[in-house]
């Protein structure tokens, strides 16, 4: 086993300054990356400015950024160095140097980025410069560039003048710390953290008059968590959004040709299943979707209203899921119904009511299943069918009283007084069907509800 040479390289120039790096370089039983390749995660590449030349014109038997040595080790493996620290040069087709950078090998003979690298543009200027660790990226890296570039860039205030210093710290290859980015006057224009290559902390950009322009925080996931806010340039706040993991709260609201609301609420978003990778040396944010996203749900209140302006139905949702307690008006504004709603199915105490005020329906619920003692009533207050219920397990009748007091044709007054109890009055026929809102639990449908009669042993109104 060979000890590394001591290494001292004066390399280029960086706003004219000269760059002197004097390195003690120990490369023994350290856990390898892939050889000779800049990491995935955040890579870095040799980037020249405006004049720069593509990776196709560094000169043919130079060693291009990027190549794997033979018989790469596979990411995780244990390698060491056996031997000396070595200098690459690489070259554009007109013989400018792009970058030098340091190399060894481990302990299966791949040779590996370990030491100082650095870019530069044809004229000789610095324009990246870090440090690798058994190839993987490691500690502070720089870089300059002239252009508004990639998706990170997209979202700044374009007033701001180049040429522009980017700066991140990585820890095994992945970005780990700060990123920042600042203009040619070095205000600064974004600053970003990370933990093991997840967005973590809170996310600063900013205007050029230094008042923030945007603030965005981040759960340990690397998830959007809590209130992101975007500001106006007179740091007034413009916009703020609420994000629980990833998911994000938004109101939506419908309206009838004639301009009248017809209904609103909030939504939350669905899942997003996408891997992020944000590319440090070309400011791009790459998104591989796995599984494609499922619907936005309702979550928190809603309400439905009659193209006369009268509130038809209000309630809350939780995912998707009715909770608490709901209500429904006629378009006279009486009340026609009323219940609870316990993680979606309808519980305790439900009442419908006619258009003229007067009960129509009224029971128990438990957890879905009808309890207890139900009655129905016509609009002119007679009773119109009642019916007792045994528990929620079994939900059976145990007794039944007919409406009108005294008659003695039980079976077919039955359904003669549900005939009459739907056909008398309008109001105990279904409303119309809202065309935005999906079906729920009974007996509200779509804004709507069935008609008040006693329910069935599935606990739903016949």
């Amino acid at each position: 086993m060979t000890t590394p040479k001591r290494t001292s390289l004066l390399w280029g120039a960086w706003g004219g300054l000269a760059l002197s790096l004097s390195l003690s370089l120990s490369c023994l039983g350290v856990q390898a990356g892939e050889p000779a390749r800049l990491p995935d995660a955040g890579a870095i590449r040799p980037v020249a400015t405006d004049d720069a030349v593509d990776d196709g014109a560094i000169e043919d038997g130079a060693v291009e950024a990027g190549a794997a040595g033979k018989g790469a080790v596979e990411d995780g493996a244990t390698a060491s160095v056996t031997s000396d620290i070595e200098v690459i040069t690489e070259r554009y087709a007109n013989g400018a140097v792009s970058s030098r950078r340091e190399v060894c090998q481990d302990d299966q003979g791949n040779f590996v980025n370990h030491g100082v690298y650095e870019a530069y543009d044809q004229t000789g200027n610095v324009i990246m410069s870090g440090q690798y660790d058994m190839g993987r990226a490691t500690g502070s890296w720089s870089r300059s560039f002239r252009a508004i570039e990639g998706e990170v860039m997209a979202e700044i205030d374009k007033t701001f003048r180049g040429p522009y210093i980017s700066t991140a710290q990585f820890k095994d290859g992945q970005l780990h710390g700060a990123w920042t980015i600042v203009s040619g006057s070095n205000q600064k224009i974004i600053e970003w953290q990370f933990a093991e290559g997840r967005p973590t902390g809170t996310w600063n950009w900013y205007y050029t008059n230094g008042h923030r322009r945007k603030e965005v925080s981040f759960n340990a996931e690397g998830d959007r968590h809590g209130i992101a806010t975007d500001y106006a340039a007179d740091g007034k706040i413009a916009r703020e959004i609420e994000y629980v993991d990833g998911r994000y709260y938004f109101v939506k609201a419908t309206n009838y040709k004639s301009g009248q609301k017809k209904s609103e609420g909030r939504y939350i978003s669905a899942r997003d299943s996408a891997v992020i990778t944000y590319d440090w040396r070309t400011n791009k944010i790459k998104r591989d979707v796995l599984a494609k996203p499922g619907p936005d749900l309702k979550d928190g209140p809603w309400s439905w209203w009659y193209i006369n302006g009268q509130l038809q139905m209000a309630g809350e949702f939780k995912e998707g899921t009715p909770v608490g307690k709901f209500t429904w008006w006629y378009e006279n504004a009486q009340k026609q119904a009323e219940g609870e709603y316990v993680d979606g199915q309808m519980h305790g105490r439900w009442v419908t009511w006619h258009a003229n005020g007067l009960k129509q329906s009224q029971g128990e619920y438990d957890s879905g299943t009808p309890v207890g003692k139900w009655q129905q009533w016509n609009a002119d207050g007679r009773v119109a069918e009642s019916q007792e219920y045994h528990d929620a397990t079994s939900g059976r009748p145990i007794a039944t009283a007919e409406s009108d007091a005294g008659s003695k044709e039980q079976g077919s007054r039955r359904e003669t007084v549900r005939e009459k109890a739907g056909a008398s009055d309008p109001a105990a026929v279904e409303p119309r069907r809202m065309d935005d809102e999906p079906q729920i639990a009974r007996p509200p449908q779509e804004g709507t509800i069935r008609r008040a009669r006693i329910p069935n042993r599935s606990g739903a109104p016949r």
